[in-house]
């Protein structure tokens, strides 16, 4: 009896590796850690680190050197794939949720829900849109990409939306949960910036470039100064389209837009006042952050 229920055991979690297709045991995934008030650059790792069985299915554990705050989820996730689609454990809902489906093209779309953060019996949904497909070969393998468009609402009447891709095998290229209980307000903390490396057994290492190394670390040393006044100013905010950035600094400035997120949308470099035209993005919020090398400042612009 013993030897049976020995073999029944072997033979189970056999047939859960063969079902999972997706985060094979040993998969890593790398992505850039940026911060809101630094200019420090980190690293945010993902690992697939065993099969289990959670809440009666057969899953992938999936462990995280550190949470995305602002993501709201835990150091633990669980997932499967099943019909080429991607499925995660949403806790605070107690039911797995399609994370990812490969099947679908131009036009389709799939919904992410969730607790609202403000009322808890609320269901709010994040609606992934699929904006076009196509393939891209990594490690003479052709994957599927899907371009997608994120889309929710913050305070249930003001339309947040972003972009992302989607590469079969390895996930959202911003972030593998690249959704947020409460669109539409600032994250303060940590963030994604996007995937420097992804690697398992199968497809091997896939370095996207954006860093020296999958493990890369800046910090960035901050020169205190006297003067409390602001390096740059916006106008007009808001705005339709042409903003002029001016500035005091006698310094070369760095300039990110980037969405409520923390997600870069644009980035500028110019010495002396400048116009930037925002008419292509989405109407929204989003934040300025200016560096001149020895100091740094934030700012809210709407474009509506």
């Amino acid at each position: 009896m013993k030897k049976a229920t020995i073999l029944i055991s072997i033979i189970f979690f056999f047939s859960i590796s063969n079902a999972q297709d997706f985060a094979p045991i040993g998969a890593k995934w790398h992505y850039t850690e940026g911060f809101f008030m630094s200019g420090d650059k980190n690293f945010l790792k993902i690992t697939s680190v065993k099969d289990t069985v959670y809440q009666g299915k057969a899953c992938r554990k999936l462990l995280k050197t550190r949470i995305i705050w602002c993501n709201m989820r835990t150091e633990t996730e669980y997932v499967y794939s099943e019909n080429n689609a991607v499925f995660f454990w949403q806790s605070d809902l107690t039911g797995f949720q399609k994370l990812i489906d490969y099947n679908v093209e131009a036009g389709d779309s799939w919904a992410i829900q969730m607790n609202d953060m403000v009322i808890a019996t609320d269901i709010d949904s994040v609606l992934i849109e699929v904006d076009s497909t196509s393939y891209i070969d990594i490690n003479d393998q052709s994957l599927k990409v899907l371009y997608v468009t994120y889309r929710g609402y913050y305070d249930d009447e003001i339309e947040v939306k972003y972009s992302s891709q989607i590469i079969e095998k390895i996930g959202d290229m911003y972030y593998l949960f690249n959704f947020f209980p409460e669109l539409g307000l600032a994250c303060d903390g940590n963030y994604s910036e996007g995937l420097r490396c992804y690697e398992d057994e199968e497809l091997g290492l896939y370095s996207t470039g954006i860093a020296d190394s999958c493990t890369y670390i800046y910090h960035w040393t901050v020169i205190e100064v006297e003067s409390k006044e602001s390096i740059f100013s916006v106008y007009p905010n808001p705005t339709r389209d042409v903003v002029e950035i001016n500035t005091n600094s006698q310094e070369s400035m760095v300039l990110e837009i980037r969405d409520l997120t923390g997600r870069l949308i644009s980035k500028y470099d110019f010495r002396s006042n400048t116009e930037i035209d925002l008419s292509e993005l989405p109407d929204g919020i989003y934040l300025m952050k200016a560096i001149d090398g020895q100091r740094m400042e934030i700012k809210k612009i709407i474009k509506n």
